[in-house]
């Protein structure tokens, strides 16, 4: 055989290299996304407003009515659903751009965690949150922070209480984790060193809250569900870890409104919560060292083609 009979048997070379996915539509998404947003809460304060004053509102007292309105229980779960909704469809519409199945390309897979391992995480979650609220205080100290949450919780009934805990947790949980972690980090996976991917994202995730002291609080958080995102290369614990932040906030707010958490909590308490989130931490520090499965961008979204 010859070598041009080797030339010819030869495979030829794939025309089409890999490429990685472009960072640029992960930060129109954001764009839009909060903008969407806005725009969604915008029209829904507008048709309460009209219903206010078809119900027989008083026009003249609207002024003082409507900010006690828009923090009642119901209007206030409206008011975050609209939010929530515009971030949703901003996700599913830009995630569906993207050439890779929508439910690999958000994050949503089996993360491979042994059953203690979620609970670990979760715990974990609390120490992060307790880093978070100092931050939170201090920046309170010197800068605005929004007060329609702490607003919302001093009008609930016990029942109304325990239905915005749930919205709170449950519905956040997935819609930000889906959009943030999973849309925006995992194209940033594909590109950049994972330090940079969830520093960013963090960042992103605290511009979403507005207010100064709310972006620190979130910007803390942002970066503990980036690792958890990134280490087990899935969404679905960091949605977890997102819910149980955000029920245990409300669980506080709501103790706090009902009397059932004493003010102050005992020192004694404090520590022992302290300990215990310190301990699961680490404990979570470990297991997502561990690297149980492979990292976000490591596989998958790095074989995308650039859009």
């Amino acid at each position: 055989m010859t070598d041009e009979d080797h030339k010819t048997d030869a495979p030829a070379p794939d025309p089409s290299p890999r490429r990685v996915p472009s960072v640029w539509p992960a930060f129109i998404a954001f764009v839009v996304a909060m903008a969407l947003s806005q725009v969604a809460a915008i029209i829904v304060g507008v048709c309460i407003v009209v219903w206010f004053l078809a119900t027989g509102g008083n026009a003249q007292r609207l002024a003082t009515d409507l900010p006690a309105l828009l923090v009642s229980t119901p209007v206030f779960i409206t008011l975050l659903l609209a939010s929530q909704g515009g971030l949703f469809v901003t996700t599913l519409a830009a995630a569906r751009l993207a050439p890779v199945p929508l439910r690999g390309g958000l994050g949503f897979v089996h993360p491979g965690l042994p059953v203690w391992g979620y609970l670990v995480l979760v715990l974990g979650s609390f120490f992060p949150l307790i880093a978070g609220v100092a931050v939170f205080e201090a920046a309170s100290q010197v800068m605005p922070m929004d007060q329609s949450l702490g607003s919302a919780f001093e009008q609930v009934t016990p029942g109304g209480g325990m239905g915005l805990v749930l919205f709170m947790a449950l519905v956040p949980g997935f819609v930000e984790e889906a959009f943030f972690r999973g849309y925006i980090q995992r194209r940033l996976l594909a590109r950049w060193p994972a330090w940079a991917a969830i520093i960013v994202t963090a960042g992103l995730f605290g511009l979403m809250h507005f207010y100064p002291a709310n972006i620190a609080f979130a910007f803390v958080m942002g970066l503990w569900l980036g690792v958890v995102a990134w280490r087990t290369g899935s969404v679905w614990p960091a949605a977890l870890c997102h819910a149980a932040v955000n029920a245990t906030s409300g669980v506080g707010n709501l103790g706090a409104r009902f009397g059932i958490i004493p003010d102050p909590i005992p020192d004694v308490a404090v520590g022992g919560v302290i300990t215990l989130a310190l301990a699961c931490f680490l404990a979570s520090m470990w297991l997502l060292k561990r690297g149980l499965q492979t990292q976000m961008g490591d596989s998958g979204v790095a074989e995308e083609v650039t859009c």
